[in-house]
């Protein structure tokens, strides 16, 4: 799916679905940010607008996130208490899921909500399964 914020931070955005034509894979992998640990987001303009996005969202939905700790840490003052926050799991094992929910709480104090009850239920769906089964389409 192209979303609204995709197609206007990035004019070479392209809809999301399988593919292995080159033409398409090359346009994905040149739109690929690689951020180090010590990359300042603060003047950034395309991060400040998906922080903004967040903080106005009432349901988030991470897929294909790594849910490391610089990460979560970048984006844990975009969230509220009311947020539904919705997390795809595939490939992680059950101990994995729950040390993100361990990261999650620890930063509850800091209103980011809790993420997908019952994640350990959902570990192997892949991402469109994910959706109906537990977000909802």
């Amino acid at each position: 799916m192209l979303t609204r914020w995709s197609a206007r931070l990035n004019s070479a955005a392209r809809e999301y679905r399988p593919t292995s034509d080159p033409r398409e894979l090359i346009l994905a992998a040149k739109s690929i940010k690689i951020i180090s640990e010590n990359f300042d987001l603060t003047n950034d303009t395309a991060f400040q607008e998906a922080f903004s996005l967040i903080a106005k969202a009432s349901r988030v939905v991470f897929l294909g996130f790594g849910y490391n700790e610089t990460n979560l840490r970048r984006i844990k003052d975009s969230f509220h208490s009311a947020q539904k926050v919705f997390g795809s799991f595939y490939g992680f094992t059950q101990v994995e899921v729950e040390q993100v929910r361990a990261r999650f709480h620890e930063m509850r104090a800091t209103t980011m909500p809790d993420i997908t009850p019952g994640a350990r239920d959902h570990l192997n769906q892949k991402t469109l399964m994910f959706l109906r089964e537990v977000v909802g389409l």
